[in-house]
């Protein structure tokens, strides 16, 4: 099997045709599946193995509902997504705190890159500011931490976002602005100035 040379029609295809082609489908997603509900669940190995199986399960059963229009990748992202709320919700849990994820997977330029839009000023973060950032996203509604998961940690643009949440893409940037807005807010309360 030569699963990275198939499109994403072609690999839905095989698979509808020939089922030993999912396993392509697992490998390409797998790992970055396993790392989203980790940072969406704070799951352990196990619980996220559970999440997992039963998203696979779903995305097999579901493939001939497959959407071309929307990427491959977004699709599987949304299922995977929905089964980790529907398993925090039986827990009668959220969303992971942001502050338990590692600091070091964001891609602080990005954040950088994400608050200047909105003041015109250049934000460079050290450390304790990437720290301030997290701790304020924590505040936020559920919806905006997803937005910024997938945004900031997982690197999704806002069309990819908007497919895997079924959100409007208006919806997506206007969370992000906002949020955006209230930290800068924050920022200049506590009198954190950029670096120089």
């Amino acid at each position: 099997m030569k699963c990275d040379e198939l499109s994403d029609a072609e690999l839905v295809e095989r698979v509808r045709t020939d089922p030993p082609y999912f396993e392509c489908l697992i490998l390409l997603f797998e790992s970055r599946l396993r790392r989203y509900v980790l940072r969406l669940t704070g799951y352990s190995s196990s619980e996220i193995d559970d999440v997992l199986q039963e998203s696979f399960i779903l995305i097999y059963k579901n493939l001939n509902g497959y959407d071309s229009s929307l990427k491959l990748q977004s699709w599987v992202f949304r299922i995977v997504h929905n089964k980790s709320i529907d398993c925090l919700r039986k827990r009668h849990q959220t969303i992971r705190s942001l502050e338990d994820m590692p600091i070091e997977d964001i891609d602080s330029k990005e954040i950088s890159d994400f608050l200047s839009g909105v003041t015109g000023e250049d934000f460079v973060f050290a450390k304790e500011k990437m720290q301030f950032v997290v701790s304020a996203l924590d505040a936020f509604s559920e919806e905006a931490k997803e937005i910024f998961i997938l945004r900031f940690w997982e690197g999704r643009d806002y069309k990819e976002i908007s497919d895997i949440l079924k959100k409007p893409i208006g919806t997506v940037s206007a969370i992000l602005h906002r949020s955006k807005t209230e930290i800068v807010k924050e920022f200049r309360k506590r009198g954190l100035k950029n670096d120089e």
